[in-house]
């Protein structure tokens, strides 16, 4: 997740779509969230198509809104990418939220020790 923010960073900078580089703004879009699938999900995610992706990610256990978000994003992409679709300022906007939510609500919880033992503690409870 680290990685992914850091790119989103540097495309926020890059100005690409204000610059009416739309295609290449969705593709760098859509490659930090692939990216960021490969490595937290360990699906193959840089080779497959927008559909397989979504298929993929459905046997992952997401927030409802972040698989909702996901597809979303990868659908407007793909519309950008293909179909010469030209986006709102406030569409493109809105994707780059929705990339950078969709890695923050699926990111890993990081544990520190404190919260291993009351981990643990409570799982000692259960039993």
């Amino acid at each position: 997740h680290v990685v992914a923010f850091a790119a989103l960073e540097k495309l926020r900078s890059e100005r690409l779509w204000q610059e009416d580089k739309h295609k290449l703004y969705y593709s760098t879009l859509t490659d930090i969230v692939r990216s960021y699938i490969a490595g937290r999900y360990g699906v193959g995610a840089m080779e497959m198509t927008s559909d397989e992706i979504i298929e993929a990610m459905r046997s992952v256990e997401l927030p409802q809104k972040s698989s909702m978000d996901l597809t979303q994003i990868l659908r407007e992409a793909d519309l950008v990418k293909f179909a010469k679709a030209l986006p709102e300022a406030e569409e493109n906007e809105a994707a780059y939220r929705a990339v950078w939510d969709f890695v923050e609500q699926t990111k890993p919880v990081e544990v520190t020790e404190g919260d291993e033992e009351d981990i643990e503690s409570k799982e000692e409870q259960r039993k």
